[in-house]
């Protein structure tokens, strides 16, 4: 694979090499008596891969989808190129439609690198409006809204409207967008806030509003992960800093008429920081990653019990999916058969967990046409097909956008 074919910013890159020492000491450390099978689907297919022009080149976010079955993406780089002064463009948005049995590839928006931001690595999100929101990371970073045009475009390329709701001073967003029933937008920041330890803010529809950022050495910093939101209007999610083990926390933020006040449910040590969000079950317990490692969080009694669940054995700092049988999905970065990612299943079976690699990315190299190391989440359709995004590889190593059906 080139060096030149992906490009995984700095920042990112930092976040992989904190996380890959800890994985050998998590396996010990989250050892449990768990059934692993490794089955390749049959199912696997690339929808698009990335040329690196106007489509786009390098996703490390995962997809979002509409109504219609509709994906929606962003690209690290790409575009263009003449709407960026940053050599390998400042990334796209864009969406697949079907065609019949194929697909069809828009980009949507090209980013100019200027007071629009660039180089997204988080995913979109669709509002209740069905607007679509997201933000981007390097420097400055933005939190933004693309609209549809009034009236569908003559060409292919047609670029929806753009609005840049706040830019934020160095605070780098990162993590998945969600909304209440209100449509009120909540996220957050690597950084930012009064002593630079990252915040969890709200978008209110006319300003951003800061809802907890760490005041001191031992409080939650850095989270990195986006939060997650239950029916009562509370939100979790990870710091992957701060504690008393400067390692990180699992925290709760709870509304009420005097602001916002956080609790924290799990304290990590021994390095191993979660970087992921979090996701809940349907018996409310909250799952998520750190390093190769995934693990639960059980409401028992006033507290949370934090207990090992597996460990795919890669770093993934994608938030995982759960569906209506309690199976939950993920993709891996550099692990499976031949070193360069998976997509996985882990299904409950007796108190314990069965592994299944749905697919091992790259069984023919060096060009991975299959697509190399995923970063993003994975999304399922209505009819139970499963949908994400390879970094690198595909017919020009550009990374991919995949499908593997049932």
């Amino acid at each position: 694979m080139s060096a030149e074919s992906l490009r995984i910013f700095p920042e990112f890159s930092t976040i992989l090499a904190r996380t890959a020492a800890a994985a050998l000491s998590l396996a010990i450390l989250f050892a449990l008596t768990i059934v692993a099978t490794s089955a390749q689907a049959q199912t696997y297919k690339v929808i698009h891969s990335f040329t690196d022009g106007a489509d786009g080149a390098n996703p490390q976010s995962g997809l979002a989808i509409d109504a219609a079955g509709s994906l929606y993406g962003t690209t690290v780089a790409g575009g263009t190129g003449h709407l960026c002064s940053a050599p390998p463009g400042c990334g796209t948005i864009f969406r697949l439609t079907h065609a019949g049995s194929d697909w069809v590839t828009t980009p949507i928006y090209e980013f100019y690198g200027t007071s629009d931001g660039g180089h997204p690595i988080s995913p979109v999100a669709f509002a209740p409006d069905g607007t679509l929101y997201g933000t981007t990371y390097p420097g400055y970073g933005t939190l933004f809204r693309l609209t549809p045009p009034p009236t569908p475009p003559a060409s292919t390329f047609g670029t929806w409207d753009m609005t840049v709701l706040h830019s934020f001073d160095g605070a780098n967003p990162l993590g998945e967008l969600v909304f209440d029933a209100d449509g009120n937008v909540y996220g957050t920041t690597a950084f930012g806030g009064p002593y630079n330890y990252g915040t969890v803010y709200e978008w209110t529809g006319l300003n951003l509003v800061l809802i907890y950022s760490g005041q001191s050495y031992p409080d939650g910093q850095t989270p990195e992960g986006g939060v997650t939101l239950d029916s009562s209007g509370n939100l979790y999610g990870t710091f992957s800093a701060g504690g008393p083990y400067q390692s990180g926390m699992a925290f709760e933020l709870s509304p009420s008429h005097q602001g916002w006040s956080i609790q924290n449910l799990a304290v990590f040590s021994g390095g191993y920081a979660p970087v992921s969000g979090l996701i809940f079950d349907p018996r409310g317990n909250l799952y998520g990653r750190r390093v190769g490692s995934i693990f639960e969080l059980v409401h028992l009694n006033g507290y949370w019990n934090l207990t090992g669940v597996y460990d795919v054995g890669s770093n993934g700092p994608d938030r995982l999916v759960i569906d209506s049988a309690g199976n939950f999905y993920g993709t891996a970065y550099d692990n499976g058969d031949y070193g360069m990612g998976s997509v996985f299943r882990l299904t409950p079976s007796n108190g314990g967990w069965i592994y299944t690699s749905l697919h091992d990315f790259c069984p023919a190299p060096p060009g991975c046409s299959d697509g190399a190391q995923p970063l993003g989440s994975v999304v399922f359709d209505a009819n139970g097909n499963l949908y994400g995004t390879a970094s690198s590889g595909g017919a020009y190593g550009y990374g991919v956008v995949w499908e593997i059906t049932p």
